[in-house]
C-alpha cells in the first residue's frame, strides 16, 4: 500500500471510530446522528471505493438522519391554570418539530419517537433510490465518455 493510500485509509477508519464512539457516549443529548453516521462509515467502509455502493449508503444515512429530525420533539412546554380555590390545574403539554407539527397530550406527557422514526426510514430510503439513480447514470456516462 502506499503512504498516501494507507494515510487515507488510516483517516477513514479513525473518523469511523471518532464519530461512532462520540455517538454512543453521547447517545441521550445529540449522539445519535454522529453514531448512525459512524456506523454507516464501518459497514460501508470495505465498500468504499465502490461508487455505486459507498455513495448510496451514506446518503440513505444521512437522509434518515434528516428525516428522523423533521419529526422528532424538539421541546416540551406545559402550561397550567389557577383555580378560584388556589390550586394549580395542569393544561396539557405541547411539543414541537421542525415541521410545524406539534404533539399534545395531558401532563405527563412523553411524546412518541416513532413517527420520527418512520419517516427517517422513508426519506432515507427514498434518498438512496435517488442517489443509486444519479451514481448509476454518472457511470454509464462517464463510460460513454471513455468510450
Amino acid at each position: 500500500m502506499e503512504p498516501d493510500v494507507r494515510s487515507r485509509a488510516v483517516g477513514y477508519w479513525s473518523l469511523a471510530i471518532v464519530l461512532t464512539v462520540v455517538g454512543f457516549i453521547d447517545l441521550i443529548a445529540i449522539g445519535a446522528p454522529f453514531l448512525v453516521l459512524g456506523l454507516a462509515l464501518l459497514v460501508l467502509g470495505r465498500r468504499r471505493h465502490e461508487r455505486a455502493v459507498f455513495v448510496p449508503g451514506l446518503v440513505a444515512a444521512i437522509g434518515f438522519i434528516g428525516g428522523t429530525l423533521l419529526l422528532l420533539p424538539l421541546g416540551c412546554t406545559g402550561s397550567g391554570t389557577g383555580s378560584s380555590a388556589g390550586l394549580l390545574v395542569e393544561g396539557p403539554t405541547r411539543c414541537t418539530t421542525l415541521l410545524w407539527f406539534d404533539y399534545v397530550g395531558a401532563s405527563p406527557y412523553s411524546p412518541p419517537f416513532l413517527p420520527a422514526l418512520i419517516t427517517g426510514a422513508l426519506v432515507g430510503i427514498a434518498s438512496w433510490l435517488v442517489a443509486r439513480r444519479l451514481v448509476m447514470r454518472s457511470m454509464r456516462t462517464h463510460r460513454a465518455l471513455e468510450a
